[in-house]
């Protein structure tokens, strides 16, 4: 794997502290050692790693009879007696002290059928004596659970590699591969895999068939970190005039569709050109709408406009184009002009998926303004309120009871409504377009322009740092300003750092390159020029005192600082407190960035600058 993969893994996978630690090293190849060499010297502590082990293995709750809970106790028995061997601990003399703590656990029948397998014997037994017997005391409940369910029951598939214990066996095409790497499974649409991992009643997180999603402890979505296998999450879309959202996997699904009403409309370009497309009539679109595309495939005239797009939620989208197109019907000599304003993207596909449309029994004398209304396909114009109802017509006919609705209009028959479906899909909403007042757009605009100056409002913390900063502040020999650091309790607390300190810099200079090294020292030695550090003897460090740790990160493209060295006062000490625990963090003293860039805009010209050192 590319280093710079492993340094993308390692960033979007840590979280809490840990994330905090390397949040601020670029993702590059050269960067990773150092971040993980941070992660290492933070947290490669085999005390706290084994206390943490054993603090799980002795706070396990008192297991029942259910199988669940019974196995929970033996997985967990395992995972620790494994992860301490890891660390080098020796456990093999721990069997009698690890019986008896087991035993506790366990619910008094199953306690007393251990005694009564051991058939009276006063020996002192060994660790797996108690495993073996749980073991086959979790099939036999387990067992039992099963023959307790109802023989009409549909029972899912036999081949998981969770109930087999055989190796890999594909519960889709029977063939020895995992579900997940499975083609025939994959070329499926998401909505059909949902339903088919549901009607095998199968875990949709891991595609197991002996416990439930809630159950499962298997690795959630990489895409929403949420209970369901990525191969099930369903994206949510938005357009200019959409509003979309994913059903979740495993709630129970409306297996109707409502069917947008569609057209085959040939529009016409005022230079002459003619194409087809599809269009959407749409009564609640105060405007009229045409894709990028269509003004592409046309070569239309644009026309600058500005106008502001608000659909269903309130996002707000800009079009920046208008054109007038001329739309004809394909089997009549209907024409209408249409003044449209341009969009990137309209809608999405309508509709969502293939539908049934032979079960709806469509009159065969009639002509439909979109033969394909069945068909998924690209919406490229939208037709709004403006021509909506000057092109229907009287005529209307409802196909079945609750079932869509036939309407003639001047481009033909539109069906619209909803009908049975098969699929799992995202609702849209169609859109709707409002253009603001000018007077409104004045007023905000004038808001925004005029920032009145707030008194801000200190904390009580806030105010001892302020007070702190006025009674500690002087100046040095040189003229240099020189201020106390303001602590929230007694620095005596703060606990040793020396040690942390030295082994994140012993591995530093380990894992460093010769070239990024003599970097590292030209910034350290010109840190030292700057007076920014100064060297300190042994005999002169005071007693209360904290070893700060640091390494480099590096990016190559700066003009400036190619190597940057970073200071982590956040490590951890002996008191597991770190100096920045222990510092109060006062009030921001400099203009928020929003009144900054409207404070420039007054000005004709502007510079930028990078700071290189502060």
């Amino acid at each position: 794997m590319p280093t710079v993969r492993k340094m993308w893994y390692l960033k979007t996978t840590v979280t809490g502290e840990a994330e905090r630690l390397i949040r601020h090293i670029d993702l590059k190849e050269e960067n990773y050692l150092s971040a993980w060499g941070i992660l290492v010297d933070s947290y490669n502590n085999p005390r706290h790693v084994a206390d943490t082990i054993l603090n799980r293995f002795l706070h396990q709750n008192t297991v029942s009879d259910d199988p669940r809970s019974l196995k929970e106790l033996y997985i967990t028995t395992i995972e620790s007696l494994a992860s301490l061997k890891g660390l080098g601990i020796d456990v093999s003399s721990w069997d009698t002290i690890l019986i008896a703590i087991i035993k506790l656990k366990l619910d008094l029948e199953s306690r007393a059928l251990y005694e009564q397998s051991l058939d009276g014997s006063r020996e002192l037994q060994g660790l797996d004596t108690l495993l073996s017997f749980l073991d086959q005391r979790i099939r036999v409940l387990g067992t039992g659970k099963k023959g307790q369910q109802s023989r009409k029951e549909q029972k899912g598939p036999t081949c998981s590699s969770a109930s087999t214990g055989k190796g890999p066996c594909c519960q889709f095409c029977k063939r020895n591969h995992w579900l997940y790497k499975c083609e025939d499974f994959r070329s499926k649409t998401i909505p059909e895999r949902v339903n088919w991992v549901q009607k095998q009643r199968l875990c949709v997180n891991c595609f197991s068939n002996d416990h439930k999603a809630e159950d499962c402890r298997g690795r959630p979505c990489f895409k929403c970190d949420k209970k369901h296998h990525t191969l099930l999450h369903l994206e949510t879309t938005s357009g200019a005039s959409s509003n979309q959202h994913s059903p979740t996997v495993g709630a129970a699904s409306n297996k109707n569709y409502n069917l947008l009403a569609t057209v085959k409309v040939s529009v016409k370009a005022s230079n002459g050109q003619v194409a087809t497309f599809r269009a959407l009539l749409d009564s609640g679109s105060q405007i009229n709408l045409i894709s990028e595309r269509m003004a592409s495939v046309l070569s239309l005239k644009l026309h600058g406009t500005s106008l502001r797009i608000e659909g269903i939620g309130g996002n707000p989208k800009t079009s920046r184009a208008r054109a007038n197109v001329q739309i004809n019907l394909m089997h009549n000599a209907f024409t209408q002009e249409v003044d449209a304003f341009v969009l990137p993207h309209i809608i999405a596909d309508q509709p969502a998926h293939q539908l049934n449309s032979a079960s709806l029994q469509i009159p065969s004398n009639i002509a439909l303004a979109d033969p394909n209304f069945d068909k998924p396909g690209k919406i490229d114009m939208l037709i709004g309120a403006e021509h909506y109802y000057s092109l229907l017509l009287p005529n209307q006919s409802i196909l079945k009871t609750g079932g869509p609705v036939l309407q003639n209009t001047k481009l033909g028959w539109i069906i619209a409504g909803r009908i049975s479906s098969d699929h799992d899909s995202a609702a849209v909403c169609a859109a709707a377009a409002t253009d603001e007042e000018v007077d409104t757009l004045l007023e905000r605009f004038w808001t925004l322009e005029n920032l009145e100056t707030v008194e801000r409002h200190r904390s009580p913390i806030e105010a001892h740092c302020e007070m702190h900063f006025v009674g500690n502040l002087g100046v040095a020999k040189d003229g240099k300003f020189v201020v106390k650091l303001p602590f929230s309790e007694q620095s005596s607390t703060l606990g040793a750092s020396q040690k942390t300190a030295r082994n994140r810099f012993l591995a530093l200079e380990r894992r460093t390159s010769p070239e990024v090294w003599k970097g590292y020292v030209d910034f350290m030695d010109e840190y030292e020029a700057l007076g920014h550090m100064k060297q300190v003897h042994q005999t002169d460090i005071p007693a209360n005192h904290y070893f700060i740790p640091h390494h480099c990160v590096l990016k190559p493209e700066s003009s400036t600082t190619k190597l940057r060295v970073v200071f982590d006062a956040s490590c951890k000490t002996t008191s597991n407190k770190s100096l920045n625990e222990h510092r109060v963090a006062g009030p921001t003293v400099q203009s928020e960035l929003f009144a900054n860039l409207l404070r420039s805009r007054t000005h004709k010209y502007v510079f930028t600058a990078d700071i290189e050192k502060m």
